[in-house]
């Protein structure tokens, strides 16, 4: 490459934008923002954790990078001075075989030739007398995924050290990069604690270290994903984006049968409705229960009702997994899914509309990918609904309660979902609040009208063209926080917004022209709105408040004497024409400043000088 940022200048992105636009026409508005940032990054080899919505695109991170590479290895001469790998490789760890199979398929349809390390794949390989480690270490298929507990094999010891796959491979990334922190305990997947382990030890310090999810909360579970990864600042990229969904509809509803019961009538009005939908359980019981309860629902007399339902766990095979996905493509007849936890992470049918779950899951992170099953086409509306017991509802409460009175906990619960469970007001302004989205004032409830709304402009207030001047400088001013404290531990990993959010820029705008002291600033606007940074930016946001009012009191003040010298100018001018002598002409520029202002070279008495008059007695 000409440099080492080559990608990420302007010359690179424009590069990307032919590349795409000749290699996968189907994408006809080329590559979103998003896409871009974090792409152009793995094409320099560095390292990047992004954290989108569902549907947003973030398996473009893994695959247009493999694109890039055989397009200008195939090309060269189209693009002189660049290199491309010609046998560029890439490794995806999968959390499940589901997601595995679905992210082959994707890559297949771009061109990009991928393999599944599964179980079953690996068992026929051994059938048919294929040595999986051989084509894999000569670079014979672009894109391989694999499950962590394949890692640790001695095959995949190997693979790493096989000269032609490190001097090909050109990133390795952790997909669902959440699970991490959540399936990697002792008593589940522990594996997952070694993706990070096998990414610095293994595979050569030069190449990308990709981390991709839709669900980590700011703070602990951040941190956590980080330190395993070995992601450090300042050597890596966060890339945190708004995981919201504006055309899904959040639902919360209390059971009124127990998750683990035979009858489930809350299901059939929105089955009615003929949407495709997916019912997540959270155990197999659960899942024929459902389908059970359902069947006598469908028309006995019709053989084709038994394609109205399909089941979807990690116990069906890969082919009967597989058809599922593809029948709720593609089968007008096939309408719900019944699945476990394997049909909620990474998963995309974008025909489902409706995702509905039986009970809650061990975190919110879980029950949030599962409603990133539906509306994956944003022009659609979806509803993710979730149906809780009251019991856990009612436990909630009590949980919140105590952390509120600074108490011991009564039960171990995630704070993510007693606050879901516990939200009175507006859902997704409870969510937009955990995964801190930028911005959060956009779905928070405002409060209603007072009995005034109209608001009379004064001299207190900003002009429009003021506040227009003002609010580029206060943006960049939030810039410089963010930069400066991003780098401390307290506040890494935060949302950019958080730094200095838009509620905390629009009181200023507000309030501007009263802040003349910088106690004013503190105890009515910073505190107020809980700013963390007072001790080390307040003076300097101060000083540019000062600084800036300063600016506009004079602006105003010059302003408003020309304004009195043209209304002096006017006056003279009518008695002008009234006069029967009009030898005189006034005009504007005649009125000086000194007819408003003391003249600058007016004699002026001393400090302290005496006067030379007595005081003479009061009438």
């Amino acid at each position: 490459m000409p440099n080492s940022c080559f990608w990420q200048s302007s010359t690179g992105l424009a590069l990307l934008d032919k590349i795409i636009a000749k290699r996968v026409p189907s994408w006809s508005t080329g590559l979103r923002e998003g896409q871009k940032e974090a792409i152009v990054k793995v094409l320099d080899d560095e390292d990047v954790f992004w954290i989108a919505a569902t549907g947003d695109g973030k398996s473009a991170a893994f695959q247009v990078p493999l694109l890039v590479h055989d397009e200008i290895s195939q090309n060269p001469d189209l693009y002189p001075g660049i290199n491309g790998r010609p046998k560029a490789v890439g490794v995806v760890i999968m959390p499940t075989k589901g997601l595995g199979c679905n992210i082959v398929t994707e890559c297949q349809n771009l061109g990009i030739s991928a393999f599944a390390y599964t179980h079953a794949n690996v068992t026929q390989a051994r059938k048919d007398n294929v040595d999986l480690v051989a084509q894999i270490s000569c670079c014979e298929y672009s894109l391989v995924l694999v499950d962590p507990e394949h890692l640790k094999k001695s095959e995949w010891v190997r693979i790493a050290r096989s000269p032609i796959f490190c001097s090909n491979l050109i990133y390795a990334c952790a997909e669902d990069a959440h699970l991490i922190d959540k399936w990697g305990n002792p008593d589940f997947r522990p594996d997952f604690k070694y993706i990070g382990t096998y990414f610095r030890s293994r595979l050569p310090s030069s190449k990308s270290v990709i981390a991709l999810s839709a669900t980590v909360e700011p703070g602990n579970s951040t941190t956590a994903i980080c330190q395993s990864l070995g992601f450090k600042h300042p050597f890596f990229h966060m890339l945190r984006g708004s995981n919201e969904r504006p055309n899904t509809q959040f639902i919360l509803e209390p059971l009124t049968h127990g998750a683990k019961g035979k009858v489930f009538p809350q299901l059939l009005p929105y089955l009615s409705t003929g949407r495709k939908t997916v019912i997540h359980c959270q155990d197999l019981e659960t899942v024929y229960q459902v389908y059970v309860y359902l069947m006598q629902y469908l028309d006995g007399t019709n053989p084709d009702s038994l394609r109205r339902m399909r089941v979807y766990h990690s116990l069906c095979s890969d082919k009967y997994n597989k058809e599922t996905q593809h029948l709720l493509k593609t089968d007008p007849l096939c309408q719900v899914g019944i699945a476990t936890v394997a049909l909620a992470n990474g998963i995309n049918v974008p025909s489902l509309l409706t995702s509905i779950s039986i009970g809650t899951s061990q975190t919110f992170n879980q029950t949030w990918q599962e409603k990133g099953r539906v509306g994956r086409d944003p022009e659609t509306i979806a509803q993710g609904v979730l149906l809780a017991s009251p019991k856990k509802i009612a436990e909630a409460e009590k949980y919140i309660e105590a952390c509120n009175k600074s108490l011991p906990p009564p039960h171990e619960m995630d704070l993510a979902n007693a606050l879901v469970l516990t939200e009175k007001i507006c859902h997704i302004a409870c969510i937009n609040r955990i995964y801190q989205n930028p911005p959060v004032e956009l779905t928070m409830p405002k409060p209603p009208p007072t009995s005034n709304t109209s608001k009379r402009w004064t001299l207190r207030d900003l002009k429009k063209e003021e506040r227009e001047k003002l609010e580029p400088l206060l943006i960049q001013f939030g810039e410089s926080v963010w930069r400066t404290e991003s780098l401390n531990s307290p506040h890494q990993f935060l949302p950019k917004s958080s730094y200095f959010s838009t509620t905390i820029r629009n009181r200023l705008l507000d309030d501007f022209m009263h802040i003349v002291l910088l106690e004013y600033l503190t105890n009515h606007i910073l505190e107020p709105n809980h700013w963390p940074f007072i001790e080390s930016h307040g003076s300097t946001l101060y000083n540019l408040i000062l600084s800036e009012l300063i600016v506009i009191q004079g602006q105003r003040f010059r302003a408003h004497a020309q304004n009195k010298r043209k209304q002096k100018a006017n006056k003279k001018w009518k008695e002008w024409e009234g006069s029967s002598d009009r030898d005189e002409v006034y005009s504007e520029e005649e009125v000086s400043e000194s007819e408003l202002l003391p003249s600058p070279t007016a004699p002026k008495r001393s400090a302290l000088e005496s006067l030379d008059v007595t005081n003479s007695p009061r009438p």
